[in-house]
């Protein structure tokens, strides 16, 4: 989920797994077999995920300065070093039990905003787009690399999106590995004139720049995922309150 200040928005992400069922042949033998007999391998578990995002806006400082919430919720699910990375970069994760959705929901529901829903259900899904900020005139993104290197780029016409995949987490029966990327699509037009019939077209060309944060978190079934600005966020060239905080 994604929570967050001003106009911050808030992805729920409940990952729950359904198994499919196998269907049994019977064989009919005259004598039974052995206990040393051969057996075959048993076939692999097919599971299906389905993942619902909630994207919440709420008054700034609602949950991301709001030290009940954060209580209940588990922000070591990376590494030290991704953990710290995004931080500074504005970004505040977290994952808590399904069982805790109901607290959880409640302190939103002090601070009633606006609110949308994504809904996925499958084995996988890549390049989901969560839209963020749409028709941004300008903006300028600093952020830290994954080598702690500083960036910094402007852009122009333009919206902010989080693009969301997952798949199931190799050998780990039961999870899913949800990967999150905050993106900026640039839009450019340009008008040309067709002699031959003698009008003019608008040629749409788009960009797309994606910022790889190495946010990538095993969520285990029955669970949420949080997702909201950190207190670097006040910066307002930062990925943080570029993509999770709106004026």
């Amino acid at each position: 989920m994604c929570i967050g200040g001003c106009g911050a928005r808030h992805h729920s992400m409940n990952a729950t797994s359904e198994l499919a069922r196998d269907h049994v042949i019977s064989l009919s033998q005259s004598n039974p077999p052995s206990a040393d007999a051969p057996k075959d391998a048993q076939r692999s578990v097919p599971i299906i995920f389905r993942l619902e995002a909630f994207q919440l806006c709420v008054p700034k400082g609602t949950i991301s300065r709001n030290d009940a919430f954060w209580k209940r919720i588990d922000e070591h699910c990376l590494d030290i070093a991704a953990e710290d990375n995004l931080l500074r970069n504005g970004i505040r994760i977290g994952v808590a039990p399904l069982s805790e959705w109901e607290y959880l929901n409640g302190l939103i529901q002090q601070n009633p905003g606006t609110a949308s829903h994504t809904d996925s259900v499958g084995r996988e899904a890549h390049n989901i787009e969560l839209q963020m900020c749409k028709g941004v005139p300008y903006q300028t993104i600093s952020y830290f690399d994954n080598d702690n290197e500083l960036r910094l780029t402007s852009y122009d016409r333009c919206d902010n999106l989080i693009v969301m995949s997952y798949q199931p987490t190799p050998r780990k029966l039961g999870s899913a590995r949800i990967s999150l990327a905050p993106m900026v699509r640039t839009t450019r037009k340009r008008l040309e004139f067709s002699p031959a019939n003698n009008e003019e077209r608008e040629i749409v060309f788009k960009s797309d720049e994606s910022f790889y944060l190495n946010l990538v978190v095993d969520v285990p079934v029955n669970n949420i995922l949080v997702v909201a600005p950190s207190t670097e966020a006040r910066a307002e060239v930062s990925l943080g309150h570029a993509f999770l905080m709106k004026d």
